[in-house]
């Protein structure tokens, strides 16, 4: 019988079913008053407790069912959320929010003074950059992982992933080297706090002095400190530029240039493809990598923005002093830029102060917000995997839920003697053999026998202490056991083969006059049959995996048949 999670107003409802009515009713007449809200805040923690203990209990089935009131067992998987993302300040500049930036979830505690928000410890990062290109304010809708897996990372409410965590966003010096060359820019900390750490990757510094002060710079990568050299640490840094043109799709472009740079209607420039600078002469002026267009759509107006790359380049042209196109190698979209909104060069500076730019601040920052308007949804917690391992069934590489689930179901065909026997004859069998299955104490396996009886009067119950192995082999299971084999062991008979067989047999032993000084793998005359040694190992294995924990076994060569 199913049992679907208990809501809330059930729980409500079972409360008033069990107080008396006289202490009930105040608080069901008028609920806005009279304090019901404790009574109320205890129903909805109960419902998200029957939530959780429905959702655990329902993936402990492998496979789904008809009365299913949650997702049966089911791999890990990461929750997703769409987080809508915005700016406030900096609208001028192009602003790229990297996968590294994390957002948690935010709610309300109770204190006396009333709320007090806290963290509560689950995060999520984007799928893939958000760009901003200049003038874009938001808000973009993005798609968010969970930084685990696990079913707890649905739980967020909607307008509760309200955090951007920002690590080293307070940190500031003086005195540093900045060094402008495209695609190499960097800024080397002296040795002395506050300096640059790696979590600064994907953050913006800004100059606080300098003939640069003011401008503000991506990081792109970390260099390690070197005390030795008065160095904190080196943060580099991305040469980003922005530029205006007319709409790529109606740009005609001048058929002087050569072939390679024929305009292809109707293309927009790709995000990563290479793009150039070109005049008409056509001189290439800058070199880089794309980055993002937006188009106006009222005026035709591009924004374009992208990283330079070519050491050589000089500051970006002006295109109110020429005929400038910026055109792109793999789309082949051409532009007829119009304005220049940000030129990535600055100047090479020694002492220079920099600070970290706050993602946050609306007003010494970027101002950003981010706001979940949907509860994150798909993440789950590996309890299939789990069912799977108490059978030690593992999943196979990229195998999926269904096919997994179908075999962790199958009972294991493991532990009984049958089960054993089975185990090793699917090794065995292809070849017309069959194992023979000996354990302690059983009838193919009796053990030791110290008084049974004389061997001249009495040869069926001759014991250990008595017979002769060599006159009656038909005598060889009953042997004296020792510690490991007098209970929970058994043996597994195989056939005496000789497969592979290579080498001269020229003795019995690991040492003689015609072995080579050292252990037995260097005596090169004596070979061993190895497809056989293949063989057993594969029965070896297959038995092994098959056996209970705890219980010992070895194979042994069967020279007269499965018999006692």
């Amino acid at each position: 019988m199913a049992f679907a999670p208990i809501s809330a107003a059930l729980f409500q409802d079972l409360w008033d079913s069990a107080v008396d009515e006289t202490y009930s009713r105040p608080f069901l007449e008028n609920p806005v008053n009279s304090c019901f809200e404790v009574w109320g805040q205890e129903f909805t923690q109960f419902d998200r407790t029957s939530q959780a203990i429905d959702v655990t209990t329902q993936a402990m089935f492998i496979l789904p069912w008809s009365g299913q009131s949650n997702p049966s067992a089911a791999g890990a998987a990461n929750a997703t959320v769409m987080l809508s993302i915005a700016r406030s300040g900096y609208n001028g500049q192009p602003l790229i929010v990297d996968t590294v930036v994390v957002y948690d979830e935010s709610t309300n505690d109770a204190s006396i003074t009333g709320p007090v928000p806290v963290d509560t410890g689950r995060s999520y990062s984007l799928v893939t950059r958000l760009v901003f290109n200049p003038g874009e304010t938001g808000p973009f809708l993005v798609e968010a992982v969970a930084a685990a897996p696990g079913y707890g990372y649905n739980n967020p409410l909607p307008g509760t992933i309200t955090v951007v965590e920002q690590v080293g966003g307070n940190l500031s010096n003086v005195d540093a080297n900045y060094t402008y060359i495209p695609g190499g820019e960097s800024l080397i900390a002296v040795n002395v706090p506050d300096t640059p750490i790696p979590q600064h990757v994907g953050q913006y510094m800004r100059f606080t002095t300098g003939v640069n002060r003011g401008a503000i710079k991506r990081v792109i990568n970390f260099g390690q400190a070197n005390p030795l050299a008065d160095v904190g640490g080196v943060l580099y840094l991305e040469s980003m530029s922005a530029v205006e043109g007319d709409n790529p799709e109606t740009s005609p472009f001048p058929g002087a240039f050569p072939p390679a740079f024929t305009r292809v209607a109707g293309a927009d420039f790709i995000p990563g493809e290479k793009v150039q600078i070109i005049d008409a002469t056509p001189v290439i002026h800058a070199s880089g990598i794309f980055v993002k267009q937006t188009i106006e759509p009222s005026s035709g107006v591009a924004v374009m923005s992208f990283t330079l790359t070519n050491p050589s380049d000089d500051p970006l042209p002006e295109p109110s002093s020429g005929t400038y196109y910026l055109i792109g190698y793999t789309s082949g979209a051409v532009s007829l830029l119009s304005n220049l909104l940000l030129d990535a060069s600055l100047t090479d500076d020694l002492l220079v102060g920099w600070e970290m730019v706050s993602w946050t601040d609306p007003v010494l920052g970027f101002g950003i917000t981010v706001t979940n308007p949907a509860q994150p949804q798909g993440g789950t917690s590996a309890m299939l995997d789990e069912l799977g391992s108490e059978r030690d069934i593992f999943r196979a590489s990229n195998e999926s839920d269904l096919s997994f689930s179908q075999r962790v179901h199958q009972l294991a065909d493991t532990v009984s003697p049958n089960a054993i026997q089975r185990a090793a004859n699917r090794i065995m069998e292809p070849y017309g053999f069959a194992a023979c299955f000996r354990e302690t104490g059983s009838y193919l396996w009796r053990g030791f026998f110290y008084d049974g009886g004389n061997a001249l009067l009495q040869p069926s119950e001759v014991d250990a202490w008595d017979v002769d192995f060599t006159l009656q082999p038909s005598r060889r299971h009953r042997t004296w056991l020792d510690y490991l084999e007098f209970r929970a062991f058994f043996w597994i008979g195989v056939p005496q083969l000789g497969w592979g067989e290579f080498g001269f047999a020229y003795d019995v032993g690991a040492w003689d006059a015609y072995d080579t000084v050292g252990p037995n793998y260097l005596a090169f005359y004596d070979g061993y049959p190895w497809a056989t040694t293949a063989f057993y190992l594969s029965i070896y294995n297959a038995v092994d995996a098959a056996r209970a924990a705890g219980v010992g076994f070895k194979l042994y060569q069967e020279t007269m048949g499965c018999t006692p």
